[in-house]
């Protein structure tokens, strides 16, 4: 067995010591794998890197090689031990920018600091693949703050979505930026009655000019060194929930637009008399007039079918919302007439990005798995905003690019109705 290191070895890398201790229990592994390594002459600059392969060689006897990829030029990821760790600290990172609380598996790197973080990272080689015995950047940190942010990012997105999402249908994987044709999503040709022997003849099915196209939406925000090295997290974190208020206000602006002021393929706007979706004068809310809503709804007719839609959702400005609310709330009557149908017959949705346009306004709608009237599309599958990361060269920085790939086009007619309001 070889000599233990001398004692001035040890003091002059005390760091190194505490860092392969940090990596042990990392790892999940006892203070006596230290000293076994150290007892068989092991440099203590080099525990880190050493715990991890024990750990690993030990996983691998257990579980075969499934923890060790080759890869070229002798490089190799050790994946299950680094992907959990890297995991264990996004997940308490993405907690403390969001204010919750972390995860079990996260809670130890909660409150730990940044600049110790990112050494853990770095050590670990969390962010990236490297040769042996190369050297460390604070990319691999930045790999982990970024995935953090993101994290943080989507679930304030989330949050704040404007209620008026409810209303649309989804197309979550749109493979393309060019114009997409919607097919019809009206009632087709009424059925005819074949008499014996007869011929059964051909309708055909309106085809729709509507489109769904998608559009780049982005800005690259700059946060420094300095910054988040100082462990103060609290800017960044606020800057996060701006991002996601961002995002969330321009998914809302979109589908404003193609409610007030976008034209359809036929040059007129969704809410046309045209239409037959849209009162022929603005009246408040309230019984009565949701009644009439409801029946013009439930009574349109398409190539010759009655729809038969009803209303799922009143939609108002936040100007309309105490009116609708006393609309809506079920009380204890004292005669029958006193009985408020609508009373959990609708669901409310306030809108606040519907006052610029009209304070007045208010709209129903059915369920838009029944009758679609607008369709948000997203590209392949990336749901909400996405966040990149980049350091910079010239600079002490890291660069966040924020951007959203998103798009709203119209389905059909049916499914909603206008009363301009009072």
């Amino acid at each position: 067995m070889s000599k233990k290191p001398a004692v001035a070895d040890l003091a002059a890398d005390l760091e190194s010591v505490r860092a392969a201790f940090v990596s042990a229990e990392m790892l999940g592994l006892s203070a006596k794998a230290v000293d076994d390594l150290v007892n068989a002459g092991v440099r203590p600059a080099d525990l880190s890197d050493r715990l991890i392969k024990a750990y690993a060689e030990g996983k691998k006897r257990e579980m075969g090689d499934v923890n060790l990829r080759p890869l070229n030029n002798g490089m190799r990821i050790l994946s299950d031990e680094r992907e959990t760790l890297s995991s264990r600290i996004v997940d308490g990172l993405s907690a403390r920018l969001s204010g919750t609380e972390p995860s079990a598996s996260g809670r130890e790197f909660y409150a730990l600091p940044l600049a110790k973080l990112a050494e853990v990272a770095s050590k670990s080689r969390l962010g990236e693949v490297r040769n042996e015995g190369s050297g460390h950047t604070s990319s691999d940190f930045q790999h982990l703050l970024g995935a953090a942010a993101g994290k943080s990012l989507q679930r304030s997105y989330e949050i704040q979505r404007s209620p008026l999402v409810k209303v649309c249908a989804v197309e979550p994987n749109v493979s393309t930026f060019q114009p997409i044709a919607r097919i019809s999503l009206e009632p087709g040709p009424e059925l005819e009655k074949v008499n014996e022997s007869g011929e059964v003849t051909s309708g055909t099915v309106s085809d729709s000019k509507e489109t769904l196209q998608l559009s780049q939406f982005a800005r690259i925000f700059d946060l420094s060194r300095p910054a988040y090295l100082s462990d103060d997290l609290g800017g960044f974190s606020q800057m996060i929930n701006q991002w996601g208020r961002v995002t969330a206000s321009l998914e809302a602006k979109l589908i404003v637009e193609a409610l007030t002021t976008r034209k359809m393929a036929d040059n007129q706007l969704l809410f046309y008399s045209g239409h037959g979706n849209v009162a022929g004068s603005g009246t408040p809310i309230s019984a009565v007039t949701l009644e009439e809503g409801s029946l013009a709804m439930a009574t349109a007719t398409a190539n010759g079918h009655v729809v038969g839609v009803a209303p799922k959702y009143l939609v108002t400005p936040a100007a309309k919302q105490f009116i609708a609310l006393q609309n809506l709330t079920n009380i204890t009557p004292a005669t029958v007439e006193d009985v408020n149908v609508w009373a959990g017959a609708l669901e409310l949705l306030v809108a606040p990005h519907l006052d610029g346009s009209s304070a007045t306004a208010w709209y129903l709608f059915a369920d838009p798995n029944v009758a679609p009237v607008l369709m948000l599309g997203y590209y392949s599958g990336q749901r909400g905003p996405r966040l990149t990361t980049q350091e910079g060269f010239r600079h002490l920085a890291y660069s966040f690019r924020l951007s959203m790939d998103v798009g709203i086009g119209f389905c059909g007619t049916l499914g909603c109705w206008k009363n301009p309001g009072a």
